[in-house]
């Protein structure tokens, strides 16, 4: 059981092991704020503060995450690079990874009881 004053560390630490098990260059986790129904990014890793600013409070069918937190599917963006909210985010362009599309997977949120 993780106590409150511990989530914080606790999300930091399931973050670093999904990155090391999918072979991430980086990732974040989002909660979902019940006073304001938006995502809000609680741990994060290898992300500039353009991106951070830009997803700080996603709202419902805003970029993929606000997609799957309406419509409770996953969404695939299959080309980081031609994403119009990561391109204005700042993300793709200070995330090239070299040639070739690369992927990115935003799981079907859940809101925790």
């Amino acid at each position: 059981m993780v106590r409150e004053d511990d989530l914080d560390s606790a999300l930091q630490t399931i973050l670093d092991a999904a990155i090391t098990a999918t072979h991430a260059d980086f990732g974040n986790i989002q909660l979902l704020n019940a006073e304001t129904s938006v995502l809000e990014i609680v741990a994060r890793r290898g992300f500039g503060p353009e991106f951070l600013e830009f997803f700080s409070a996603v709202h419902e069918n805003e970029a993929a995450c606000g997609t799957a937190k309406a419509t409770g599917q996953r969404v695939v963006v299959e080309e980081v690079a031609k994403d119009p909210n990561l391109c204005k985010s700042g993300f793709a362009a200070g995330h090239d990874p070299g040639p070739g599309p690369r992927r990115s997977v935003y799981p079907i949120v859940r809101t925790l009881r």
